[in-house]
């Protein structure tokens, strides 16, 4: 009678070992990923970044305080977990749409003759 009390004992503890260790395993955070690229788009919370290498759009969720001045075209370094945003670095900022002054061009025609 106590070897059955004892094997059933080892039994639930085995097996109630068993059922948290897996429910740990499946809440464990992911590892995280580094995206660089060049922002999409820029919402409230929002950020998407579409990776240089792949070519692929992540939709990554981040603190208002990260997001500042922060502009669709700027080139970022984004480090993301569960699309959640731990930290994010401005590579650039987006091109001019005009040319400086000093990139204009002078053209200097010789007469005619």
């Amino acid at each position: 009678m106590k070897r059955i009390f004892v094997f059933m004992t080892a039994t639930v503890v085995f097996a109630t070992v068993l059922f948290f260790s897996q429910e740990f395993n499946a809440n464990a955070a992911t590892p995280s990923k580094t995206i660089i690229g060049e922002v999409t788009l820029v919402g409230e919370r929002t950020l998407i970044v579409e990776e240089d290498t792949t070519q692929a759009k992540y939709e990554l969720i981040a603190s208002p305080s990260k997001l500042e001045g922060v502009n669709t075209g700027y080139r970022v370094e984004v480090t993301a977990t569960d699309g959640r945003v731990i930290s994010l670095t401005k590579l650039g900022m987006p091109m001019q749409t005009e040319s400086a002054p000093y990139q204009k061009w002078k053209v200097i025609r010789s007469p005619e003759g």
